[in-house]
């Protein structure tokens, strides 16, 4: 379906029979973090457990709460609900974190966190849990953050191993600036929509991704209030389309740079912005270059130089960009003299 630049919400915009994304959350209430924040709604994770945790009368209106909570579910994640109803469950509530620091003029610093709704949260859990596989085939080897098992292990453990095997080459770890808040939504909404495999996923993807939608504050005595700025790119940090749409919206240009270093013995991965990229010297500087022209000319990404860490165990660092940084690796290791676990840390390496 075709993606309609407006500043309204219309229901008609999804249209076409695809397969239901189904889910049943009753077994996930039942492992629910208590404490977490409850987001606008204000349904707590404590009131959802305890109407799963209990057998309650027959016939009897709390009976059927858990299911009906799934039908909810159900109509969200294959967004049937009204328009204007997807569009409240985008919402977040409003917290400042007093960050203990002092302004010079003496005002407390605070930094502001936008805690999103806990249904949602719930219902795409249970969704990636079920359904998310086939975002494994779409962004595997590259990417190692959406749904593959023990990623971050894996591209840890995995470094450290080709460090040893290749010390000549040049290790990569850089810093995608801001990429939850600037990642064009357009690029990574084409790239999930053009994978069949995912199809089940197209319609609520599409539906929280839509290109330009107002903002509204609570105001005066509670009222709503049209804010004088819309929402057009990025997406809501920790939320999970959020962190599916960026990623997407670099694959290509993630795959296209491992394809490129893959006949040098070398390589590109990603946990989901952080990563590390290797190869000889005279290959990786060029191609890593091209990736980040590609990722700022099509998705709207910076790289922060001046985060972005070089490592080469051999210690050959010729033609790095005089902005990047030699990194350091720090490890416990047995100390040599009586063997206790000790902090050593290696620049460069």
């Amino acid at each position: 379906p075709q993606r309609k630049e407006a500043n309204y919400w219309d229901p008609n915009i999804i249209q076409g029979e695809k397969p239901e994304l189904l889910i049943d959350c009753t077994a996930k209430l039942k492992k629910l973090d208590l404490l977490a924040a409850s987001g606008p709604s204000g349904m707590s994770n404590k009131f959802l457990s305890a109407l799963s945790s209990r057998v309650w009368p027959s016939g009897s209106e709390a009976e059927q709460a858990v299911p009906r909570l799934n039908h909810f579910a159900n109509l969200y994640m294959n967004a049937k609900l009204p328009a204007w109803y997807m569009h409240l469950m985008l919402s977040v509530r409003q917290i400042g974190l007093d960050k203990g620091k002092k302004w010079i003029d003496n005002n407390t610093d605070y930094r502001f966190l936008g805690i999103g709704e806990n249904l949602r949260r719930l219902f795409w859990n249970e969704a990636f849990n079920n359904h998310g596989k086939c975002f494994r085939t779409f962004f595997e080897p590259q990417q190692l953050a959406m749904g593959t098992p023990a990623g971050g292990q894996t591209l840890a453990l995995g470094t450290a191993l080709l460090m040893e095997q290749y010390p000549e080459h040049v290790f990569i770890q850089d810093d995608i600036q801001n990429m939850f808040g600037e990642a064009l939504r357009k690029e990574g909404v084409k790239n999930i929509l053009a994978n069949s495999g995912c199809i089940k996923w197209h319609k609520i993807i599409e539906t929280e991704n839509y290109p330009i939608t107002n903002i509204y504050f609570q105001g005066d005595q509670g009222k709503l209030t049209l804010a004088p700025w819309k929402y057009e790119e990025g997406g809501q940090q920790g939320a999970t389309v959020s962190s599916l749409t960026a990623c997407a919206a670099i694959q290509p240009y993630l795959k296209r740079l491992d394809e490129r270093l893959r006949p040098h013995c070398g390589s590109a991965r990603k946990g989901i912005d952080d990563g590390v990229t290797h190869g000889p010297p005279e290959v990786v500087w060029p191609a890593i270059e091209a990736f980040y022209n590609d990722i700022r000319e099509n998705c709207g990404l910076q790289v922060n130089r001046s985060k972005t860490k070089v490592y080469s165990p051999n210690g050959n660092y010729g033609g790095k960009p005089q902005e990047f940084m030699i990194g350091s690796v720090t490890a416990i290791l047995p100390n040599h003299l009586n063997g206790e676990p000790t902090e050593i840390t290696a620049e460069g390496l």
